[in-house]
């Protein structure tokens, strides 16, 4: 199963969790840098470290492919807009319903 990461602090994940996190979860990942806003989606494995060694608070999700091709398009967030309000989606397991 995938790992959704919530660091809101300034500080470094322990070692360990970024390894296990990347290894576990080989098929992508998506960044949110908290202070910034921005937006990372990457495959490459050094990036994903690289992000993960950030100091700085962020949001991320290291994918596990259960459902879904292991592709770019597939690696969370997602942007959603609806009646004028936005964000991005993360999630663990799969959630059907929605489309284009």
């Amino acid at each position: 199963m995938c790992i959704i990461i919530n660091k809101p602090t300034i500080g470094r994940l322990p070692k360990f969790i970024i390894k296990n996190s990347i290894e576990k979860n080989p098929h992508g990942m998506g960044y949110i840098d908290l202070d910034t806003g921005k937006v990372y989606r990457t495959s490459d494995q050094n990036k994903m470290k690289s992000l993960l060694r950030q100091k700085s608070p962020f949001i991320a999700h290291c994918r596990y492919a259960t459902v879904g091709g292991i592709c770019h398009k597939n690696i969370h967030p997602f942007r959603f807009e609806s009646d004028g309000v936005g964000g991005w989606f993360f999630q663990n397991g799969t959630v059907g319903g929605f489309s284009d």
